[in-house]
């Protein structure tokens, strides 16, 4: 398959709905992986990073850098988000969606 020229938010979400069903442990191993990230990634404009309780830390994951490349609604929101549920401390994905500035998935 060729190299696309240019790729959508909804491109990004049937891709992740494909692999999801390919391997539901390992997107959902990635995908709620977070690694330690330093403060000038965690002060970029549309790059979606969590802080910590712990002054200074911040850690950024797969689908905060997937929605820094098509930015952020005026609360910092990305546009793709994960379909699932919490079981105990985790979230289990089952998927992944398109979302308002709300959460409100975009039908």
């Amino acid at each position: 398959m060729p190299i696309k020229k240019s790729v959508t938010p909804q491109d990004v979400v049937d891709l992740l709905n494909e692999i999801i069903k390919l391997d539901p442990d390992a997107i959902n191993t990635l995908c709620n992986s977070r690694v330690s990230c330093n403060k000038a990634l965690a002060d970029h404009p549309t790059i979606q990073v969590m802080a910590s309780v712990i002054k200074d830390t911040h850690y950024v994951g797969l689908i905060g850098v997937l929605n820094g490349i098509f930015g952020t609604y005026d609360n910092s929101f990305g546009c793709i988000a994960m379909d699932g549920q919490k079981i105990g401390s985790k979230f289990i994905a089952s998927g992944f969606k398109l979302v308002d500035s709300s959460g409100e998935e975009l039908k």
